[in-house]
């Protein structure tokens, strides 16, 4: 009764607190995904979207409001340059009656392009103070859009690092668990078969029937089954899907901008055009001066159009 309720009992706890251990070990691995898509991501992931239409949105009544101021200036252009209206006389030969009424004409005249410049004149200012307004609120947006996304992508490659090393770990732990736990479970099948012989040889001893002691006895040699003891592996889980954190580091990557390491390029001087290939470091090194991104960070390399850092593509000087 000690064997049974103590050595085998043992045994089988052993057996069930294996396959826990194997369970959880599994599950170790499937709480990496937990690594993916955090709070913080998907608020920067909403952000981005929202700015981004936004962006797309300001762009568009920019683009309007440019249409109506330059409506305006052409207006205003034309009706400065119109003088066509105004007559041009000879006074010779008119009484001074007629002279005055000649002048009180041309007056007249005059007073009404006065009139309709400055009505115009006021259209365009309003027209323009509107479009610049829009227009700097807009570039406002758009490079929020742009610095968001630059955010959104770091921290989307951060989840997919940190993803990526948290499952590979698990993955070696739980190989290395699956090892043990198969050592300890073949240490637990010879104590099961050790333990129930045991028992075996405790029940012939206490028969008093020699005729059924010996039935017992041969039944000792028997070796006991222990497959109820066999562990099974569980199955390995399926590596989360990426897809769409993918396709969204994609997608801010292209907003903030990918450069070649090297560009070749036309620089117009005063005297000549030359082709040169100018890197990030051939040019600081020419010009002293050091470029970056308005997020403050370098970039290899960049494509220069004139001038000094304000030549540099989607760079300030630093």
């Amino acid at each position: 009764d000690e064997i049974e309720h103590t050595s085998l009992k043992k045994v089988s706890d052993d057996h069930a607190a294996s396959v826990a251990n194997l369970q959880h070990g599994r599950q170790l691995i499937e709480d990496c995904s937990q690594e993916l898509s955090t709070p913080n991501t998907v608020n920067l992931q909403t952000q981005v979207s929202s700015l981004k239409t936004a962006a797309a949105e300001c762009e568009i009544k920019v683009g309007e409001l440019l249409s109506k101021k330059s409506v305006a200036s052409v207006s205003l252009d034309t009706a400065i340059n119109s003088t066509d209206d105004i007559p041009c006389y000879d006074l010779k030969g008119f009484t001074a009656v007629e002279v005055s009424a000649k002048l009180s004409q041309i007056r007249s005249i005059v007073q009404g392009h006065e009139t309709t410049i400055s009505d115009l004149k006021g259209k365009y200012d309003d027209a323009k103070a509107d479009y610049d307004s829009n227009e700097t609120q807009c570039a406002n947006t758009t490079g929020l859009w742009k610095s968001e996304s630059c955010m959104l992508e770091g921290a989307i490659v951060t989840e997919l690092g940190v993803y990526s090393d948290c499952r590979s770990k698990k993955l070696k732990e739980f190989e290395h668990l699956w090892g043990n736990e198969t050592k300890r479970a073949a240490v637990r099948k010879k104590d099961y078969v050790a333990y129930t012989k045991i028992m075996c040889y405790i029940n012939v001893l206490s028969e008093t029937d020699a005729e059924q002691q010996q039935k017992l006895l041969n039944t000792c040699g028997q070796a006991a089954s222990t497959d109820h003891l066999d562990l099974v592996k569980p199955s390995t889980p399926a590596a989360a899907d990426t897809t769409q954190l993918e396709s969204v580091k994609q997608e801010v990557q292209d907003v903030c901008g990918v450069v070649v390491a090297a560009t070749t390029v036309t620089k117009t001087t005063t005297d000549q055009a030359t082709t040169v290939t100018t890197t990030e470091e051939e040019y600081e090194a020419t010009s002293g001066k050091t470029c970056a991104t308005s997020s403050g960070e370098r970039i290899e390399a960049y494509t220069y159009d004139g001038g000094d850092c304000d030549g540099w593509a989607s760079l300030t000087e630093e």
